[in-house]
């Protein structure tokens, strides 16, 4: 009765839109285009290969960087800290910023005190032979089915604009911009009966505005997690299979089978269910750049 009453309060929660704060993250939808902290610098013409990475809570990140320090070794623990030579500007639930182009480190300043898939993602593609970086815009507890909506005008826009204010940018700093890929870590929040049963038909319309608006690039999309909290993951993850199967182009991550936990922090005896460990957010990135590297 209790476990059934449990889901039940988190499918009100999800139908309702409302981010229940889970370690913190926050729904808070605003524009910002601001390049003062910008330190990438002039292209010369170079290539850049631009990543994109959007999405809910777990591409925001919800993993605690003082958690990551404890399970490290020195010597790596200062590698990510150092930060690679892969720049990303990101715009994260609204409230938090880089305002311009840095190095991807732990150390750029988030008031949460975490981090999410980009730290592990530019650790692989910092050794690439072509030159990468990164563009983020991701908002706690959004769906897909009205708040990433192309038709609803409200995140899609922003992500739109933002990308397009990003790569501007970069192309007034002598870079020959390409977009390469979009990486999604969505589908959480459209985890209960009625947006899960549509969810293959909202990414189709997601993906397919994207695209007309941004180019032809890859899209990588990573299964959500079969925490209680998401009732129907199976449901949408079988529709990112799905979609990953009706284009060359599109590509799925399988998170359960690997092995990314959700079980352990902050503590095992008190754990957030919602969001990745602070390894798995590692892992997660690593993930991402090995299909990017394949493409």
């Amino acid at each position: 009765m209790l476990k059934k009453f449990i889901s039940v309060f988190i499918v009100l929660i999800l139908v309702s839109g409302i981010s229940v704060g889970f370690s913190g993250c926050k729904n808070k939808t605003t524009e910002h285009y601001d390049f003062s902290c910008d330190s990438i610098p002039d292209g010369n013409g170079e290539k850049l290969n631009v990543i994109l990475l959007a999405g809910q809570s777990n591409a925001h990140g919800c993993a605690y960087t003082s958690i990551l320090q404890s399970k490290l070794g020195s010597e790596e623990y200062e590698k990510y800290t150092s930060g690679f030579d892969v720049y990303i500007n990101f715009v994260i639930t609204g409230e938090s910023y880089s305002n311009g182009f840095v190095k991807t480190s732990l150390s750029i300043p988030r008031s949460d005190g975490m981090f999410g898939p980009e730290i592990g993602m530019a650790e692989k593609l910092a050794d690439a032979d072509e030159k990468y970086c990164i563009v983020k815009v991701a908002y706690g507890g959004t769906n897909l089915h009205t708040q990433w909506n192309p038709a609803s005008k409200d995140l899609y826009d922003i992500f739109i604009k933002f990308t397009n204010e990003c790569t501007n940018h970069l192309s007034q700093k002598n870079y020959d911009v390409n977009i390469a890929a979009l990486c999604w870590m969505q589908g959480e929040s459209d985890a209960s009966s009625g947006p899960a049963e549509n969810y293959l038909q909202n990414t189709r319309a997601f993906v397919s505005a994207a695209r007309e608006d941004l180019g032809d690039f890859a899209f990588i999309d990573a299964g959500i997690s079969d925490s209680p909290y998401w009732v129907e993951y199976q449901t949408i993850n079988n529709a990112k299979i799905s979609f990953s199967e009706e284009a060359e182009n599109n590509y799925y991550i399988d998170t359960i089978a690997n092995g990314l936990t959700y079980t352990l922090e902050p503590t095992p005896e008190s754990p957030d269910l919602a969001h990745y460990d602070s390894l798995a957010q590692i892992e997660l990135g690593h993930l991402y750049a090995e299909i990017i590297l394949g493409l």
